[in-house]
C-alpha cells in the first residue's frame, strides 16, 4: 500500500500537482513479472531459496501488487480526468470496477475447471487455452468498454482461483504441475515478441537532457523508499539478510507494466477533441511517460543481472 509514496515524491522534486505524482507512483511502483519470474522459476527448480519458498512468495506478491498498482491507477486516471464527476463518485465507480473483476475473474476460473471434462486426454492443455484467452478477451473487452480495471482485476484473479480449483481437483498433481509445462512452451515464443513490443515503446532520444535529470532523482528517491519499505514488510518473515537482500533486488526492475500504462494519459490528453487539452496536462503526461521509460532503461537491465549474478549467492540450495 505504502510502496508508490516514494514515487510520488515528484510533487516536491518538479513541483507536480498531487493527483499526477500519486499517477506516476503507481506506474512506477509494479515490477515486472517479465523480467522476474522466469529468473525466479530457474532458481526455484535448481533448488535456491526454495527451503522459505522465496520464489512462489516474490511472485505471489508481485502479482498482488500489480494487479493493486493497475487498479488505483485507472481509479486515479479517472479522478484527473473525470469530466464533472465528483471525487466520491469516481472512487465507488473504481471500487465497483474492482468487484465487478473479481466477480469476472471467479466465474471464468469456475467455467475453466468444469470444462473440460479431466478424463479428457488434452484437459490441461485446453484448459490453460481456455484461462489465457478468457483473460485477454477480459482485457480486451473492458478496455473498449472503458472499464479497464475489470479486465485487469478479472484477469489475475482467474488465474488464482483456477489454480486453487485444480489443485483441489489434482492433489497428486501439486509436484508436477502441467500446466506450468504448458507456459513454458508459450512462454518460449511470446518473451522475444513481449520484449520486442517493449523495445519498440522506448524512445530515448525523445527526453529532454534536463527531464533526464530530474526523472532520475525521482527514480533514486522511489528506489530508497521502496527499500526500506521492502525491508519492513519483511520484518518477520523469517528470512536472513542475504534472503532478504535478494527479495529488494527482485523488486527493482521495470519494464512491462510501465510499457503498457504509462502512455494513457497522454493518449488521453491527445484525444480530447471536444476541448483544447491544456498545455499544462500535456507536459504532465509527458513527464509520466518519460520517467516510466527512464525506469525501464535504467532498473530492467540493472536488475536483471542482479538476480542472475546473485541469486545463486545470496539463496540457500536444497538439495
Amino acid at each position: 500500500l505504502f510502496r508508490p509514496e516514494p514515487d510520488s515524491m515528484a510533487h516536491y522534486i518538479v513541483g507536480m500537482p498531487w493527483l499526477w505524482a500519486i499517477l506516476l507512483g503507481f506506474v512506477l511502483s509494479p515490477i515486472s513479472p517479465a523480467v522476474v519470474v522466469p529468473t525466479l522459476i530457474s532458481l526455484k527448480e535448481r533448488g535456491y531459496g526454495e527451503d522459505k519458498g522465496i520464489a512462489t512468495l516474490v511472485i505471489a506478491a508481485s502479482a498482488i501488487d500489480d494487479v493493486f498498482s493497475i487498479v488505483a491507477f485507472g481509479v486515479v486516471l479517472k479522478m484527473i480526468f473525470s469530466a464533472g464527476e465528483g471525487v466520491s463518485t469516481t472512487i465507488i465507480n473504481g471500487v465497483v470496477d474492482l468487484f465487478g473483476g473479481i466477480l469476472a475473474g471467479l466465474t471464468w476460473a469456475l467455467v475453466s475447471s468444469l470444462l473440460p471434462n479431466q478424463t479428457d486426454i488434452a484437459v490441461v492443455s485446453k484448459r490453460s487455452a481456455m484461462l489465457g484467452f478468457g483473460g485477454v478477451s477480459l482485457v480486451l473487452g473492458t478496455s473498449a468498454l472503458n472499464h479497464s480495471v475489470i479486465g485487469s482485476m478479472g484477469s489475475i484473479t482467474a488465474s488464482l482461483f483456477a489454480n486453487i480449483a485444480w489443485c483441489a481437483q489434482e492433489p497428486s498433481n501439486l509436484k508436477h504441475n502441467p500446466v506450468a509445462n504448458v507456459l513454458s512452451v508459450v512462454w518460449r515464443y511470446t518473451e522475444p515478441m513481449l520484449f520486442a513490443m517493449v523495445g519498440a515503446e522506448i524512445d530515448i532520444r525523445a527526453i529532454p537532457p534536463s527531464m533526464i535529470v530530474y526523472g532520475i532523482a525521482i527514480l533514486a528517491v522511489g528506489l530508497v523508499g521502496r527499500v526500506l519499505v521492502c525491508y519492513l514488510a519483511l520484518f518477520g518473515a523469517g528470512l536472513n539478510m542475504r534472503e532478504t537482500i535478494f527479495v529488494v533486488l527482485a523488486w527493482l526492475p521495470k519494464a512491462t507494466v510501465q510499457a503498457a500504462i504509462s502512455a494513457q494519459a497522454l493518449d488521453i490528453v491527445r484525444a480530447r477533441k471536444d476541448v483544447i487539452a491544456s498545455q499544462d496536462q500535456l507536459e504532465l503526461a509527458k513527464w509520466i511517460l518519460n520517467t516510466a521509460i527512464l525506469s525501464i532503461v535504467i532498473t530492467a537491465p540493472i536488475g536483471s543481472i542482479a538476480i542472475n549474478v546473485l541469486g545463486s549467492r545470496l539463496l540457500n540450495k536444497t538439495i
